[in-house]
């Protein structure tokens, strides 16, 4: 896991049993793209799935599918009908995704749209094709307020009376 500062570190050390994975962010500018580059340049395996620390509720059928659907690819990305990427719900390789990262870090830019523009070959699934691996779409909530964080506990605590 990446985590943004040395106060950031400090603070996940005291709530986590386990946190010998944690690593200070070493990319500029701060971004998530900065931190999947730090998180990249940690990797040990060909392929990493990089993931939002703001979704509880990741569906690992669809990262195994990701993981089999990337074979040969620089990226494997949901994407929505209407154009919008899930970029932090991905699968890409290590080597190519950190070298087009820190390209376009070079050139002034952050965001994910430019990486993916930057990757030689990307494959977009269709979330709509996703099915239940999805869990009805629930692996892409995220909980930014106190009112999504309740809305979360009270999808798991449905499945697991279901």
């Amino acid at each position: 896991m990446v985590v943004r500062d040395k106060e950031q570190l400090e603070r996940f050390h005291t709530v986590l049993a386990d946190a010998d994975n944690l690593v200070i962010d070493s990319f500029s500018p701060e971004s998530a793209l900065a931190g999947m580059l730090t998180g990249l340049s940690y990797a040990t395996g060909k392929y990493a799935v990089v993931l939002p620390c703001d979704s509880p509720l990741v569906s690992t059928a669809l990262i195994d599918y990701l993981f089999e659907q990337g074979v040969g690819c620089d990226a494997v990305v949901p994407r929505w009908p209407y154009d919008y990427v899930e970029p932090l719900q991905s699968v890409y390789k290590v080597s190519s995704s950190l070298e087009a990262g820190k390209r376009v870090l070079a050139s002034g830019k952050n965001d994910f749209r430019s990486l993916l523009d930057e990757l030689g070959n990307v494959l977009y699934v269709p979330i709509g094709s996703l099915g239940s691996l999805t869990l009805n779409l629930r692996t892409f909530f995220n909980i930014n307020t106190l009112e999504d964080l309740q809305e979360a506990r009270e999808m798991i605590e449905v499945e697991e009376i279901g």
